[in-house]
């Protein structure tokens, strides 16, 4: 892989949010409603046993954000919120790569 190409993943990883203990019911458009309260949701993932968008959950997801800022604004302001009545509590994210992303974008703004 070549730099740029590992620089665009850095960036992609850094608008990434984990998100666990995630009530059974929830499917990836709760997810998205829920999440797209910290910013703009790019893209959702509830992970099931059988990988489609209909199987049984796994109580997890990914959620990424159009930008890195929001994924941490995400990660500030929902940790511990509610979706669907459930409580669910485990947002994180890799907060290494979270600031690789900060400094190569102050790095472009020079």
């Amino acid at each position: 892989m070549g730099e740029e190409q590992a620089q665009d993943v850095d960036a992609d990883v850094a608008c990434m949010v984990y998100v666990g203990s995630l009530p059974y019911s929830v499917r990836w458009q709760d997810l998205k409603d829920h999440m797209s309260q910290a910013g703009q949701v790019e893209f959702v993932r509830v992970f099931t046993e059988d990988n489609t968008n209909f199987g049984k959950s796994k109580g997890t997801g990914i959620v990424r954000y159009e930008t890195p800022a929001e994924a941490r604004r995400a990660i500030a302001t929902l940790k511990d919120s509610t979706i669907v009545g459930d409580l669910f509590t485990s947002l994180a994210q890799q907060r290494r790569r979270l600031a690789l992303a900060d400094r190569s974008e102050e790095h472009t703004s020079e």
